[in-house]
């Protein structure tokens, strides 16, 4: 299954870190991609593909920014920043993606 959200993902890396560190990332967050994906247990047909598509691949991408050694203050600015863009003042709480994994079973 084609994933629609790596291609924004990847521009998005190059965009912010140069294409280098950009594309170093994007393998890194495509592998805990295929970790997550593999670990769905328990889901419908529906359900998976929602989790596949829209939910899974901001998580991956916020796990590897934080296993590349980026500060995890700077790693949420930057998942705001791509989640949301820089013209929305949203604040993401410290916990989202993990609350987010929990809800879906894959942090214990």
């Amino acid at each position: 299954m084609k994933i629609k959200q790596q291609k924004q993902i990847k521009a998005f890396l190059e965009k912010e870190f140069g294409k280098t560190k950009g594309n170093s990332l994007l393998e890194k967050q495509k592998q805990i991609l295929g970790i997550l994906i593999e670990n769905i247990k328990n889901k419908s047909k529906k359900q998976k593909k929602t989790l596949v598509q829209a939910i899974l691949p901001g998580i991956a991408l916020y796990k590897a920014l934080v296993q590349e050694s980026i500060p995890e203050e700077e790693a949420y600015a930057c998942m705001q920043k791509y989640m949301f863009g820089t013209d929305r003042l949203i604040f993401i709480t410290r916990g989202f993606v993990q609350q987010l994994s929990q809800l879906l079973g894959f942090l214990p």
